[in-house]
C-alpha cells in the first residue's frame, strides 16, 4: 500500500515482488494470490513463455519476427475473427516453435519475410529421419496456417506436404516391483498418485493439476472425460484425503 501513488488503486505484482527482497519479508507468492483473490491485483509480470519466445526469435530478421509475433499472439490468446481459434497451452506453443526453429534459422540468411517461402524451400530444410521430419512440418504448418488466415502470406507452402506419421516407438519395460512398492507405500500421497497412474494411466501433468473438485462420487472428471475409478484407487484417494484433514 505504501508504494501506491493512488490510494485504492490495484496493486502491481511487480511491487509485491520487490518487497520479497526485504530480509524477513512475507511470502510473496501467497501475498500475490491473496491480492488476486480480492480483485486488487494488477498482474504486470511478463509470463515466462513470452520471455522464452523473445529469446528464441531474437536473431531472426525483423519482418520474420513480426510474423512470428502475430502467430504467437493468436496461439496464446486465440482469435475471435474468422477463422476463430481457441488459445493453446504453453507446452503446445513451445513445441510447435521449437520444431520450426531450425528451418526458420536456415531461411533467415536468404529470406526476410516468410511470404517468400515456397514449397521447395520447405522441402529443402526438412530433416531426413521421419520423426523429426513430421515434427518440423507440424511446427511450420501451424505458423503458415495462422499467417495465411491473417493474409500475411499468399499461400501455405506446407499445405500439400505429406510426411506420414512419426516412427513408432516400443514402450520401455516397467519395473513392477517399483510400481507395487509405490502403490502399497505407507505415504498416502505416493500410494494415491501411483494407483491413479497404474490403473488409469494419468500423465504427470494431469496428476500435478488435480483438484479436489475433479473427484465426485467415485469418478474423476478430467479433460472433458468422466473416469469411473477402480476400487483400489478410491480406497487410496480416501486415505490420502483423510490424512490431509488430520
Amino acid at each position: 500500500m505504501a508504494l501506491q501513488e493512488t490510494p485504492g488503486a490495484r496493486i502491481k505484482a511487480s511491487d509485491i515482488l520487490l518487497l520479497g527482497q526485504v530480509p524477513g519479508a512475507f511470502q510473496v507468492a501467497r501475498t500475490i494470490e491473496i491480492v488476486e483473490l480480492s480483485g486488487m491485483l494488477d498482474d504486470d509480470r511478463i509470463p515466462a513463455t513470452v520471455n522464452w519466445f523473445d529469446t528464441k526469435i531474437t536473431d531472426l530478421p525483423g519482418p520474420m519476427q513480426e510474423e512470428l509475433r502475430l502467430w504467437f499472439g493468436v496461439m496464446r490468446h486465440g482469435s475471435t475473427t474468422p477463422t476463430r481459434r481457441r488459445p493453446r497451452n504453453e507446452g503446445t506453443i513451445r513445441m510447435k516453435l521449437s520444431r520450426a526453429l531450425p528451418a526458420l534459422h536456415r531461411w533467415a540468411g536468404q529470406h526476410t519475410p516468410l511470404r517468400e517461402i515456397s514449397k521447395d524451400d520447405v522441402l529443402a530444410v526438412l530433416p531426413a529421419s521421419r520423426t523429426p521430419r513430421v515434427g518440423a512440418v507440424q511446427g511450420l504448418r501451424s505458423i503458415f496456417t495462422v499467417l495465411k488466415e491473417h493474409k500475411l502470406v499468399f499461400t501455405n507452402p506446407t499445405a500439400r506436404i505429406s510426411v506420414g506419421s512419426p516412427t513408432p516407438t516400443i514402450p520401455l519395460p516397467l519395473d513392477l516391483d517399483v510400481l507395487r512398492n509405490a502403490i502399497h507405500s505407507s505415504n498416502p500421497a505416493r500410494a494415491a498418485l501411483a494407483s491413479l497412474q497404474a490403473f488409469h494411466a494419468l500423465r504427470p501433468r494431469q496428476l500435478r493439476q488435480l483438484q479436489l473438485t475433479d473427484l465426485l462420487n467415485g469418478r474423476l472428471h478430467l479433460d472433458g472425460r468422466v473416469i469411473p475409478l477402480a476400487p483400489e484407487v478410491r480406497t487410496r484417494l480416501a486415505a490420502w484425503l483423510e490424512y490431509g484433514c488430520e
